[in-house]
């Protein structure tokens, strides 16, 4: 069987990915594997952990993601925006994951205070209750 890229067997790519910094950092490894009918096929997709320690789930959640908006893509060249949503799957994760003891603490007082506190990309901030 030709292939529409004139190799004899489909391209199979690992992406390694990284968010965050220092201790908080996390790492992913999406693979792609096209198939003979990329675009008009979804690729094999393979996400897997690489450091920061995420967990299966997290994994098997951004994993059914991505194939998710790969279906949705279905027909179109894909393999960007498909390594860009796992780019910002994992940012999220580091997010989450990097709160620091500083946003700990005012979210602790806060509480005890009765005031909601949110944190956000600009730092931490009261809420109403």
């Amino acid at each position: 069987m030709a292939f529409p890229w004139k190799v004899d067997h489909p391209p199979c790519f690992p992406v390694r990915l990284h968010a965050g910094a220092g201790a908080g950092a996390l790492g992913l490894e999406l693979e792609m594997k096209m198939t003979p009918a990329y675009p008009e096929e979804v690729p094999e997709i393979r996400l897997h952990a690489g450091r920061g320690g995420l967990d299966g789930a997290e994994v098997a959640g951004m994993e059914e993601r991505v194939r998710g908006r790969a279906r949705e893509q279905l027909g179109s060249e894909m393999a960007f925006e498909l390594i860009e949503l796992a780019r910002e799957l994992l940012e999220q994760a580091a997010r989450r994951r990097n709160t620091s003891v500083y946003d700990e603490r005012q979210q602790s007082l806060a509480r005890k205070a009765g005031v909601g506190v949110g944190v956000g990309a600009g730092g931490v901030g009261e809420v109403a209750p």
